[in-house]
């Protein structure tokens, strides 16, 4: 488990920044307008691409995917969430040297067929980043009511290192990765609250919990109406973030979809010549420096 004790008091980050953008709640409804007339035009930008992926496999009926990972890979991952100084680690410097080449391979062919069969042969990752919370965090974190991430078709894979499954990802499944016109605008006002400042955590019906307890894993569409349920959490939760997309939509988008900052990485030779893990990058956002390889968004 970690010491959430040590970990605060020797790196005092703002944890709820490695979250989606947190929300003041206030009544602020230019913010949601604005939000409204930029997803709209998210929406006709966006689609045309979408329509592009096969969206078949494992991921096809409901929009994602469980899996587990072996407690080898478990600990691995943990000792690299560690080995640099939590704080560096946290802000999402994430650097695999040749040891952690059994885990990126493990997680690599254990995603790689569905993730294409899902958003076809035109997709890459985008980044790879740690996600820690804890129950003290739950209020201040805007992910926590739903919304969609208003970036069309984008595959997020959460990888649970350490978590009790009391702070899960409330997704609601769905067999139609392009959503109607009448479900678009049902999901787009849920998150049009959520701009307004207005609390959004209500039940629906069709809701399923993606309980993340150490060793699990999900691979999901952030297309789907989710949110984080952070306010039941009793103790702390740690997980191996991954994103996956068609870099056409990076220009066009313009928000959190991409190579951002917080999601570049650095990995050496040995992992360059992992087939499941090369399969999924990008050779355009690939520099080499030295004995290693970076992962950036091209500028």
């Amino acid at each position: 488990m970690i010491d959430k004790q040590h970990l605060l008091s020797n790196y005092p980050i703002e944890l709820s920044q490695l979250q989606d953008e947190s929300l003041s709640m206030k009544f602020t409804p230019f913010k949601g307008l604005k939000f409204l007339i930029r997803a709209i035009r998210l929406r006709s930008r966006l689609t045309p691409i979408d329509r592009m992926a096969p969206f078949q496999g494992t991921l096809a009926a409901k929009g994602f995917a469980e899996y587990s990972i072996s407690k080898s890979c478990v600990d691995q991952l943990y000792k690299l969430f560690k080995e640099k100084g939590s704080s560096e680690v946290l802000k999402g410097n994430i650097s695999l040297s040749d040891i952690h080449y059994d885990i990126c391979d493990e997680i690599f062919s254990m995603i790689s067929s569905d993730v294409f069969d899902y958003l076809g042969p035109g997709v890459y990752l985008d980044g790879m980043s740690w996600l820690y919370t804890d129950k003290s965090k739950s209020k201040t974190i805007g992910a926590s009511n739903w919304h969609t991430d208003n970036v069309g078709n984008r595959l997020r894979l959460f990888v649970c290192v350490d978590g009790d499954g009391t702070q899960p990802t409330l997704i609601v499944p769905s067999d139609e990765p392009i959503p109607s016109n009448k479900k678009w605008m049902l999901d787009t006002i849920q998150e049009t609250i959520r701009w307004c400042g207005i609390p959004n955590k209500r039940n629906i019906k069709e809701q399923f919990s993606m309980k993340h307890k150490t060793g699990s894993a999900y691979l999901w569409d952030s297309q789907l109406l989710h949110r984080g349920g952070y306010e039941t959490g009793q103790s702390t939760r740690l997980i191996l973030s991954m994103e996956f997309s068609n870099p056409k939509k990076h220009k066009l988008a313009k928000g959190p979809i991409g190579t951002k900052q917080h999601l570049e990485f650095d990995f050496t030779k040995k992992l360059f010549e992992c087939q499941s893990f090369n399969s999924l990058l990008d050779p355009e956002r690939i520099t080499r420096s030295k004995n290693r390889y970076q992962y950036k968004q091209v500028r």
